[in-house]
């Protein structure tokens, strides 16, 4: 996720943000599954897991 891609007006930061990419690699043991990756975002930081 780049910043510059995010929806407008969605995004609102005062400054510069700390991170601008976060690479997220993760593995897909079955395809033909459903996968829920959450990705929680601030102005200084992210989290993820691997939800349910």
């Amino acid at each position: 996720m780049q910043v510059t891609t995010c929806v407008p007006k969605a995004l609102k930061l005062t400054s510069r943000a700390f991170l601008d990419v976060i690479p997220l690699r993760f593995g897909v043991a079955d395809a033909s599954q459903h996968y829920h990756v959450p990705l929680l975002l601030s102005p200084y930081g992210y989290s993820t897991y691997r939800g349910s």
